[in-house]
Formats: structure tokens, C-alpha cells, sequence
């Protein structure tokens, strides 16, 4: 495959992304023959699309040249496009435009456009390495340490229990504390994810106690017991991500609208 035909394929694939792009449903076409008022025509990249109740129509002629493009080859395509008649025109080079190519392209409505992959120098002055780092910072619950209320405990179970009593508990992330008439006032997991970490190092054998007023842990063997609070030990680690962005990489091209001035990266 020539270098011609490569570029040809190039430039229908970068209009294709950004008709896409654009939210349109257009199928970028590429070498067709267009019949004119006096004769036929090829065209490198054609694409329609319905705007209201018309057609609209778009032509592109593409030079592979390793030098500015004469006012000659923009009137060839110009030739062609006026005797094809409702078409608009762009005239698509990797290199550039000379000075009457510019001046002639402009009065007759040919969009010129240079069209390329990027190379370093199209960075210069612009944002092309970013890297981000995300920090991660968790907490890992080694102990719960549940304090009862042992003098509402002796009063309440006269008799019934000793100094070293021992209650047997199913710590599970659904379980909870509750007011004295059984409803929620916290559990477990909602306890665990309001652990403070003061700064971003990682630390072991951490301890917080959280203080509870009239509240009550459901047990099998006694019921509702009450308690004082509940001490969590635990465990910071921290992790770090780091991604690297090179533009370039994701850039498939550079496009310059050569009449206005205006620049794109194509991704």
C-alpha cells in the first residue's frame, strides 16, 4: 500500500472519530467516484449526512506532500467540486499551504486543514506527561472490647453472676447497640467506619473508645445487658497508585484548521 492510499485511510479514519464524536451517524467513505455536470470525479474522503431537509455534502481531497501545497492543487479541487455542484470542500495535507493557496482556498470556501500524526514539537507549550498519585488510607479492626455496665449488671442479676462473667457473642457487622426499648443506636460497621485516623501513616495497635448512655447489647443468655462502651483496636495501612500519562500516546493526530488557526489532538 502506497504512502498516498495509507494517508487517504488516515484521514477518513480521524473524521469517522470525530463525526462520532459529535453524536452523528455517518459512514466516512473512502475513494468514490462522483458524477459532475461535465464528468465524473474521485474523491479521497466523502461523507453525508440530512441537516433539516437537506443534504449535506462533504468532499476531501488528500495531499501527502513533504512540501506546502501549491494555489494549483486547491483550484484542481476546486475545479472538481464546482462541476459535483451543493458540495462543501476540504483540502487535507500533512505539510502545509502555500501563501496563494491560502488567499484562494479562503474566497472560494475551501476549508484547508493540516492533518498528522504528532511529534514532540507539537508539545511545546502544552501539557503532554501527568502523573497522578492516589493514596488510599484503611483501617483493619484486630479487637472489640465490649465494657458492661457491671454495677447495673450485679443489680439487675442478683446472685446470678460472678466477677469474671464471660458472654459469648456473635460479632457480626449487623450487630448492634440498642436504646432500653430495643431500638438501633449503632452497629458494629457503622462504629468501624467512623474510627478516627489522624494522618496518613500507617500505625499498629490502635485503640478508640466509644462512650454509650443507656444503651444495650442483645445477648442469648441474658437479654438486653447494658453496657459503658465499646473499645475498638485496630490497624492503619496506607497504599499508593501512581499513573503516568504521556499525551502523545493517546493522541492519534494533530489537526490544524490552517484559515483560523484553530488546533485539535485527536484521541
Amino acid at each position: 500500500m502506497g504512502e498516498g492510499l495509507k494517508y487517504e485511510q488516515f484521514t477518513r479514519d480521524i473524521y469517522q472519530t470525530l463525526l462520532e464524536r459529535e453524536g452523528l451517524t455517518v459512514d466516512v467513505q473512502h475513494n468514490l467516484k462522483i458524477k459532475g455536470k461535465a464528468t465524473f470525479h474521485q474523491i479521497d474522503v466523502y461523507w453525508e449526512c440530512k441537516v433539516g431537509l437537506g443534504i449535506h455534502k462533504v468532499a476531501i481531497e488528500c495531499k501527502n506532500y513533504n512540501k506546502n501545497l501549491s494555489v494549483g492543487r486547491v483550484k484542481e479541487f476546486w475545479s472538481s467540486i464546482s462541476d459535483i455542484g451543493n458540495i462543501n470542500g476540504i483540502m487535507v495535507t500533512s505539510k502545509g499551504y502555500q501563501k496563494g493557496a491560502k488567499e484562494f482556498a479562503e474566497y472560494y470556501g475551501i476549508k484547508l486543514v493540516v492533518l498528522r500524526e504528532t511529534i514532540d514539537e507539537d508539545w511545546e507549550g502544552r501539557v503532554r506527561y501527568l502523573t497522578t498519585t492516589i493514596e488510599s488510607i484503611s483501617s483493619k479492626v484486630t479487637n472489640i472490647y465490649i465494657k458492661l455496665d457491671k454495677e447495673w449488671m450485679f443489680e439487675k442479676f442478683k446472685g446470678k453472676i460472678s466477677d469474671n462473667l464471660n458472654l459469648k457473642l456473635n460479632l457480626t457487622n449487623e450487630f448492634m447497640v440498642v436504646d432500653s426499648k430495643g431500638a438501633k443506636v449503632n452497629s458494629l460497621l457503622e462504629l468501624e467506619d467512623r474510627l478516627p485516623i489522624l494522618d496518613s501513616e500507617a500505625k499498629q495497635g490502635l485503640k478508640h473508645f466509644y462512650t454509650f448512655n443507656d444503651s444495650y447489647i442483645i445477648t442469648e443468655m441474658f437479654g438486653m445487658v447494658k453496657i459503658v462502651g465499646i473499645e475498638f483496636t485496630y490497624n492503619i495501612s496506607v497504599g499508593k497508585m501512581k499513573f503516568d500519562y504521556d499525551g502523545k500516546e493517546t493522541a492519534k493526530a494533530i489537526m490544524k484548521d490552517v484559515l483560523s488557526g484553530e488546533i485539535n489532538f485527536v484521541r
